[in-house]
């Protein structure tokens, strides 16, 4: 309904957007020092807010972003998989004391692109927002070292958010979900609860494929269907608690993939 492209110093405060085939507002490409607070979104199509830079390459302009004390729910009600809010290639944000409930897929998703997408011969989903003229220098079959330079979705931090009631119709998703990106993104003292849908495999929070060095920190888990946390590669949690968790499928903690070098779980 809204969209921020090559724009700064922009203001979305105390509006109402419902009732649209898509999504509220996305800052695009170009996006740096906007706030979007105070909104209320409801019943859209596609996600409630969404921060998209550049595919991955050299410009790193969307990012110090304030999302904040937006009320979300009934999104994706068209688009599915659509989130509450939902970077990439974005970072630098703070994304804070925002409501989202009720998602047909995660209420919140932080991502970039995972390694092996860096292949020109992969005809993945994310390939094509790659800008192959800028990453020349990535070898054939990449590190993450080699391609961390153009990951931007970093130094993100996402605080005292409240999610529940995500994940209403498709399964295998979490109240925030995140993959694939730069380092230093700091995810703490968020509330998400009652992730209960039929669907099952809804878990609190996840990090995912080539995800590396992210905090997760002093959060609250409640009621979730699947896992309260999965534990990808050297991400950190620490100081989280996890509670009353739906067995017999579900687990409180998961651990599923090494290399977990300078990971921890406290």
């Amino acid at each position: 309904m809204v969209r921020l492209r090559g724009a700064e110093h922009c203001v979305i405060e105390q509006c109402h957007f419902q009732h649209s085939g898509s999504s509220a507002i996305r800052v695009d490409l170009h996006g740096m020092n906007n706030e979007i607070s105070g909104n209320h979104i409801e019943y859209m199509g596609g996600a409630g807010i969404f921060l998209c830079g550049y595919g991955p390459g050299t410009k790193d302009v969307n990012k110090k972003n304030l999302v904040y004390n937006n009320h979300i729910h009934h999104v994706g009600e068209i688009y599915w998989q659509s989130p509450g809010i939902f970077l990439c290639q974005s970072g630098e944000n703070r994304v804070a004391n925002n409501l989202i409930h009720h998602t047909n897929y995660s209420g919140m998703i932080v991502s970039g692109i995972v390694t092996r997408f860096f292949v020109k011969q992969n005809k993945r989903e994310s390939s094509s927002s790659i800008r192959w003229h800028e990453v020349e220098n990535v070898p054939q079959n990449p590190e993450l070292d080699d391609i961390r330079p153009y990951l931007h979705t970093r130094n993100n931090l996402i605080e005292y958010n409240e999610i529940h009631n995500a994940i209403q119709i498709l399964g295998d998703g979490n109240g925030i979900y995140i993959r694939g990106t730069g380092p230093g993104n700091v995810i703490r003292r968020n509330y998400v609860h009652h992730l209960v849908a039929k669907t099952g495999k809804q878990g609190g929070m996840r990090t995912d494929g080539g995800q590396m060095d992210a905090l997760i920190a002093e959060n609250l888990i409640y009621k979730c269907k699947s896992q309260g946390m999965t534990l990808k590669l050297n991400n950190r949690f620490e100081n989280n608690i996890i509670a009353d968790v739906i067995v017999p499928r579900g687990t409180y903690l998961k651990i599923v993939e090494g290399p977990s070098s300078g990971a921890s779980n406290l």
